[in-house]
């Protein structure tokens, strides 16, 4: 495996290619294209804080270790996550700080639409059809929208029942069809994927 020297704020630090190359990234463009940055007594310098960077590396060998999120490391190297164009990363770290969803919010991850059940510093623990799984911080995930077809549950007289959207009345709700083919009207904030 090749390795790599990099002068980080005057620390040297040795990885391997394949690491840097294991996210596109700002570190993976500095060493697969032609570029302006100066060695350094054999390493590439980099002239940012090293203060973070074991982080960085570390996390991109697949370490999931971060420093505490009220501390001054964390703010830094989120800074640094985005300097890099490290996109998972800068994600996780923002995520521990301030999620993006809340329970209940309605997300796709993975291509599959589902509902938010849990947040913690990790992710989400979310549900589709009352199965739950998990989903990492660092992954993609987008705001859902309930559209006809769409298979839901909601609760409904002490129990989730399951139904199919059949059209969206208003912002607020929704007309569903019932297994045994009756409708009702009910509001989305009682829907879940």
């Amino acid at each position: 495996m090749p390795v790599i020297s990099l002068n980080v704020g005057g620390k040297l630090f040795c990885t391997t290619i394949s690491t840097l190359n294991s996210e596109q990234s700002m570190l993976s463009s500095l060493i697969n294209n032609a570029n302006p940055a100066q060695m350094l007594d054999g390493a590439l310098f980099i002239d940012r804080d090293f203060t973070v960077f074991h982080f960085i590396l570390n996390f991109l060998r697949g370490s999931s270790i971060l420093p505490e999120k009220k501390s001054t490391e964390f703010r830094l190297l989120e800074e640094e996550a985005n300097y890099y164009c490290l996109d998972r990363l800068y994600r996780k770290l923002h995520h521990m700080k301030n999620p993006f969803f809340k329970k209940y919010d309605l997300v796709v991850a993975r291509g599959t639409k589902c509902t938010i059940q849990e947040v913690d510093d990790n992710g989400y623990l979310a549900s589709k059809n009352k199965q739950t799984f998990r989903i990492n911080s660092d992954e993609e995930i987008s705001t859902a929208t309930i559209e006809p077809n769409d298979n839901i549950i909601f609760y409904q007289h002490s129990i989730w029942t399951e139904a199919s959207c059949i059209n969206l009345i208003s912002r607020d709700l929704i007309r569903l069809q019932l297994h045994n083919g009756d409708e009702l009207q009910i509001h989305l904030n009682s829907v879940r994927f």
